[in-house]
């Protein structure tokens, strides 16, 4: 079972741009092995950022249950450089 999980996150991070997955190394991200599109902040509570393959951006779930400014602030100071690298490429086309 684990295995399948590895080889899983394995085929997805293909897809991930390697500006997140650096995130990932450097320990900035965590990647959830269940839904390896989906990635938690470290040192934040509840909040994700998710990669849309589909669509080549980034979006966030659960945001309004961080529960503490300086959470909030690590949160947004990552998604926001992940939301200007990707997001912004696909609003310009």
């Amino acid at each position: 079972m684990e295995e399948s999980k590895i080889v899983g996150v394995k085929h997805v991070n293909t897809l991930i741009p390697s500006e997140m997955l650096m995130l990932v190394e450097l320990g900035e991200l965590n990647q959830w092995r269940k839904y390896p599109n989906i990635f938690f902040v470290k040192g934040v509570d509840k909040a994700r950022i998710i990669w849309d393959n589909k669509r080549k951006v980034v979006a966030h779930k659960f945001v309004s249950e961080i529960p503490t400014q300086e959470q909030r602030s690590k949160f947004v100071k990552i998604y926001n450089s992940l939301h200007t690298i990707f997001n912004s490429k696909v609003s310009k086309s």
